[in-house]
Order: C-alpha cells, then structure tokens, then sequence
C-alpha cells in the first residue's frame, strides 16, 4: 500500500516530447535582448517520428521582459501536480479535460519531500512559463500539427496577499488535452514517482521514465536496451559535441538508476570509427523492483480496460 501511494499515472506520447529539454544555463547562452528562438527538435516514439515546434513563453521578471523554455524546474512540478491529481478530492475531469485543485504549500511540501524545495515566486513564476508558452506536435514530414496548446491551457491564480493571508487558498491547472485523454481512454501507465522524482539528474529521470512506458514486460533475464544516439535524439538533454562527452553523462545517469534501485546493472558495448566514439548500446538489468512495478502496472491497466469496455 505505501508503493502504490507513491505511484502517478505517466502519459506516454506527452512524457515523450522534450519540452524540458534546453536547460536555463543553455536559454542564458541562446536569449538576445531578452528573446529566444522558436525551439525545433524531432524525435521518436514508439517507432514514430515526430516534429516539436516549442514557442516561448514571455514573461515579467525582475529585468524585465524576458522569454523562457520549460525546463527542468517546470517539469519537476508537471510531475508533482500530476501525483496530486491522483489525491482524492484534488484531481478533477469534466467535459473540458482534467485538471488538479491544489494549495502552493501543499505543492512545496511535496516537491521538498521527493528532494526539490522550491519557493513560492519560483513555482509562481513556472506556471506561468508553463501557461504561456505554445507547444505543437506533428507528425514527421506534416505541415499541420495535431496537437496545438499549452502546457498547463489553463490556470486559476491565487495572489501573493491573498496567499499570505490564507495559505489553504486554492490553486488549479487544467493539464494538457492529450494528458486528458490518455487519463479518458486509460492508455497510461504508471510510475513510482517518489523514486523517479528524487534522482538528482534529468536524464536519470527521463530514463527512468522511459523505461517504465516501454520495458513493459520487465525481466531480469532480458535486459532493456538503448543505444547513446536513441538517447540524444529523444532526450534532447545532451548537447556535446563530442560522443564521448554525452556517454560521460549517460554513465552518469545509469549509475544514479543503481542507486535508486531501477537497475541492478548494465553493460555498455562501445562503437567506433578510426578511434572516435560514434555510438554505445547499452543493456540495463532492471531491479526486482521494478520487474515488480512493471507487472503490477500492466495488471492495473488489464483491470481499467475491462472497467471501460464495462
């Protein structure tokens, strides 16, 4: 019952697009004047290619204007307000999608208990990204996008006053139509988000994700398997030059994975060209943990589905 408390539904394609992908160390480097270019990265799922067009979200800062991607920050509290929709009496469905009502302490109390405090103007300032920036999705080779919104297509804000003067105000976001509808049609899976949120690195929590949509019939006897170039192609999260570089940071990573009990172990079989690194495939032994994890939540789907269908 304690693992399940700590279980929130992932939503496969939208987990998949790399919205969080340019950290604020790398926008720093690209903003001129205060602006930033429309973001424009392909990527693969499930076998798929497809086209992201990221515009930015402009915002009032202490400089003044300025324009921002969603990053890491925003991403850690899309995850957090996801986990409290599953809360009851927090998470809401209606015929405009699904949503979460939620305090601003109850949302720093759960960021700063899987490991991320956060202050108040901080997440304030992360919606906000995260409402005004535009994020479309198509098909590779397809002028027209299917998915056309935000983030976060809707926010009901409490002020600053009105918070210090009552703390329990409540917040509420509507999630983004395609998270809607996975949640309708029950094509989620789930993710112990309490492990996944307390990796301190974004590309452990991107493959800790990643595994938990795709190793769905987790074994320790078949390794999942990735190679380095899947990984900068749908991660975004590696922008070296070099190979070797990159493989550093994926070591990284896996390592964070042991650690937190995703894996056991892994083994990295190294490709080159005339002495450079060009490609790594790796093979990961998932944890009995996970193995366990991966089962109940295929049970669990089993279950919904039948549930629909009735």
């Amino acid at each position: 019952e304690e693992e399940r408390g700590h279980l929130s539904n992932t939503i496969e394609l939208w987990d998949a697009v790399p919205k969080y992908s340019v950290s604020r160390y790398r926008q720093a480097k690209m903003r001129k004047g205060g602006a930033l270019k429309i973001l424009k990265q392909s990527f693969r799922f499930r076998g798929t290619e497809y086209r992201m067009v990221l515009q930015p979200a402009k915002i009032e800062t202490e400089q003044g204007e300025m324009e921002f991607y969603p990053s890491e920050r925003e991403e850690l509290i899309e995850d957090a307000l996801r986990k409290m929709a599953c809360q009851k009496g927090l998470g809401f469905m209606d015929r405009d999608g699904s949503g979460v009502f939620f305090t601003m302490a109850g949302l720093r109390r759960l960021l700063s208990e899987y490991g991320h405090t956060m202050s108040y103007p901080r997440i304030v300032e992360s919606l906000q990204i995260m409402n005004r920036c535009t994020l479309q999705i198509s098909l590779h080779g397809e002028r027209n996008a299917f998915y056309s919104a935000s983030i976060f297509p809707e926010i009901g804000a409490v002020s600053r006053d009105d918070w210090e003067k009552d703390p329990s105000a409540k917040w509420f976001v509507r999630f983004s139509p395609l998270v809607s509808k996975s949640i309708m049609d029950v094509t989620y899976r789930q993710l112990d988000l309490k492990r996944m949120m307390s990796h301190p690195m974004q590309l452990a929590r991107w493959l800790h994700k990643r595994m938990a949509h795709l190793y769905i019939q987790a074994s320790m006897l078949h390794p999942y398997g990735i190679r380095l170039s899947t990984i900068l192609r749908d991660s975004g999260l590696l922008s070296y030059k070099e190979v070797r570089y990159a493989a550093r940071e994926v070591e990284k990573a896996l390592k964070i994975l042991k650690e937190g009990e995703v894996i056991t172990s892994y083994e990295a079989k190294k490709e080159y060209v005339k002495r450079s690194l060009v490609d790594v495939h790796y093979a990961l032994y998932p944890h009995p943990i996970f193995v366990r994890q991966a089962k109940a939540s295929n049970k669990r789907m089993r279950v919904h589905a039948c549930a629909v269908k009735e």
